[in-house]
């Protein structure tokens, strides 16, 4: 399989290319999701959800993901309490559930909090991967597979006293998502009902309603790639490709890197 483009790049020290999504024809928003028949590798979304209430709906892109899973088909309403239920369950750092009720969407989920972690405050800095069902994937195209549902650092929490303790939390979040994501495809080599995710879509975290005042674009930016990279570069993730949804150009600081 060939995870090349016409304009990629490589992290340093690894084998993973990175690129960057443009607006979609007629929209301001890169997708989120291949389009119906377009071609691609297995990909994990991700999706900057409520860090307070864990569901798929409110603003910004959890809504758009809303949008989308609605138009596949899904019962949306269901994501909340899977995934309070998986977070309360995970008193260890890490919990899986792979039994649904048919209404569900999912065939399997995943969770991992950090614990005992001085760096994220609340339910912040939490991963959640969602499997969709086989018939209920984005656009019916099967390489849509999976959410990548994080958590983010909120930078109005009066707990990130300081720039410094908000962008760390920024880069922290851009770690557990790789552990996340490379852990659940160690879990693919005993659970044969799953496949590798090799592609993680990435939209801008903690940028918006999550922003904390007086901090920058291109800081967070910074931050996202950084946190990406080192971890990229410390393991074998089975990540082969990471795509930047970049329409508003806000990703562009990180290209100088590669």
């Amino acid at each position: 399989m060939s995870f090349s483009s016409s304009s990629t790049y490589t992290f340093p020290n690894t084998l993973v290319q990175a690129s960057f999504l443009p607006a979609a024809p007629g929209t301001s928003f890169s997708p989120i999701f291949y389009g119906n028949g377009q071609p691609g590798n297995c990909m994990g979304s991700v999706n900057a959800g409520n860090s307070y209430l864990l569901y798929v709906d409110g603003s910004g892109i959890n809504a758009a993901f809303r949008h989308n899973l609605i138009r596949a088909h899904q019962d949306t309403d269901t994501y909340t309490g899977i995934h309070q239920s998986l977070y309360s369950h995970a008193a260890t750092g890490t919990a899986h559930r792979d039994i649904f009720a048919p209404n569900d969407p999912l065939q399997y989920a995943a969770v991992w909090r950090p614990l005992n972690n001085t760096t994220f405050f609340g339910m912040d800095g939490t991963v959640f991967i969602d499997v969709f069902k086989p018939g209920l994937c984005p656009y019916s195209n099967p390489n849509n597979y999976a959410m990548i549902y994080i958590t983010p650092p909120d930078g109005n929490r009066p707990e990130y006293a300081t720039d410094a303790m908000f962008l760390d939390a920024v880069e922290q979040m851009a770690v557990n998502l790789i552990m996340a994501v490379a852990s659940f495809n160690k879990t693919t080599l005993t659970n044969h009902n799953l496949s590798d995710i090799e592609v993680i879509r990435t939209c801008m975290y903690s940028s918006n309603i999550y922003m904390k005042a007086g901090v920058t674009i291109g800081e967070v930016a910074k931050r996202v790639y950084a946190g990406f990279a080192s971890q990229l570069a410390k393991d074998a993730t089975g990540i082969h490709l990471v795509e930047f949804e970049n329409a508003d150009g806000g990703f562009d600081v990180i290209k100088p890197f590669f």
